[in-house]
């Protein structure tokens, strides 16, 4: 049961890969970046990501913590959840938040294209992930991580928009 938030959105992320922000648009506001897969089920009751009117690119990543989220303490959420880094954090404004997500490619780190069919998932934001580990990164749920791409990359570059 962990979470994730963005709290900075650096050029670079902790694990040393380069970021590139673009300028894309496709209907919503989509926001390209980077997911792990490490964050299992966790209570929390959501959070909503910053509004941006052009995609960026973040880390997500995944991780295990078996605490309570930031957002609402123990309370059941379902697998359908994410954490956010305090780029995206929000001082709790993100909490209760909707995103959707979509996998545009992998990170070289494990399955050449990772990605699952081109859809996407939509997640809650249910707590947070304090940097060091995670500037810049949305940390999704394994359920969550596993609808648009294989578990077995770990890390993926992505897309979201609330």
């Amino acid at each position: 049961m962990g979470k994730k938030h963005v709290d900075q959105i650096p050029k670079e992320n902790p694990g040393g890969a380069e970021a590139e922000s673009t300028a894309e648009e496709s209907g919503g506001q989509w926001i390209e970046g980077l997911v792990w897969r490490n964050m299992e089920k966790k209570g929390g009751d959501g959070c909503s990501w910053l509004r941006r009117k052009r995609a960026q690119t973040i880390l997500a990543k995944r991780r295990k913590d078996n605490g309570t989220s930031a957002c609402n303490g123990f309370e059941e959420e379902g697998v359908m959840i994410a954490a956010a880094s305090e780029a995206i954090w929000d001082d709790k404004g993100a909490c209760g938040r909707m995103y959707k997500v979509r996998c545009i490619g992998g990170t070289n780190q494990g399955v050449s294209n990772p990605c699952r069919g081109g859809g996407s998932v939509v997640v809650k934001i249910v707590d947070l992930c304090p940097a060091p580990g995670c500037r810049g990164t949305i940390d999704l749920s394994q359920e969550a991580f596993a609808m648009i791409a294989d578990p077995n990359e770990g890390k993926i570059n992505i897309k979201f928009t609330q």
